[in-house]
């Protein structure tokens, strides 16, 4: 359902980003309901890169039989994608799993920044969230820290922090230290009391 929503929104944010490049010289001739609506039987009459240029929305709106060709061949390719998700482990990720992912910047303070790579940042995964993928980056800005990004934006590289390969920690210079082995002030006491009465035990 909600890759059927998305292919939706998809449709509709090219028939609007359309009509406004359409009036991009005077955005107030939008407001002519006559320009208006020559853009829009412009828009249903012409040949659609969705239909490989050689069918207009209207012809296909107007035979079924090729909005059934049309229909099965989107399924086919979100069959395709969901299978290669499958392939990829993307839709078996597990929380604290460390992932890659590629985080689009261009609308925000850091648009200007260099992006070298595809999967640009490395995350660590909480959970799945219409259709995307919401993860924590372990070097974040200092205004993104959360992110939600579609799930053929990420790549798995390890279980957890702790399994980690070198390559990444050097490739996103991360300072990973050891892990905790204790939490509280009494913890810590403890575990030093037992690594001395064993140290103790060794030295007999």
């Amino acid at each position: 359902m909600v890759n059927q929503l998305w292919e939706v929104n998809k449709v509709v944010d090219a028939v609007v980003r359309t009509i406004r490049n359409a009036f991009e010289k005077d955005p107030q001739q939008m407001a002519n309901n006559k320009q208006l609506q020559q853009v829009v039987d412009d828009y249903n009459n012409t040949k659609h890169t969705a239909f490989k240029q050689k069918f207009s929305p209207k012809q296909v709106n107007e035979n079924e039989d090729l909005e059934g060709i049309y229909i099965r061949q989107k399924k086919k390719e979100l069959t395709d994608v969901k299978e290669q998700q499958h392939k990829d482990n993307l839709q078996d990720l597990k929380k604290g799993n460390i992932i890659t992912i590629h985080l689009d910047l261009k609308k925000t303070a850091h648009g200007f920044e260099k992006q070298r790579r595809q999967f640009n940042e490395i995350a660590t995964f909480i959970r799945y969230e219409h259709g995307n993928v919401v993860c924590e980056l372990l070097k974040p800005y200092n205004d993104i820290k959360i992110v939600e990004v579609p799930i053929y934006y990420t790549h798995k590289v390890a279980n957890s922090i702790e399994t980690l390969k070198d390559k990444y920690k050097l490739t996103f210079k991360l300072k990973v230290g050891r892990p905790k082995k204790y939490f509280t002030e009494q913890e810590a006491q403890e575990m030093a009391k037992k690594q001395r009465g064993e140290a103790k035990k060794r030295q007999r």
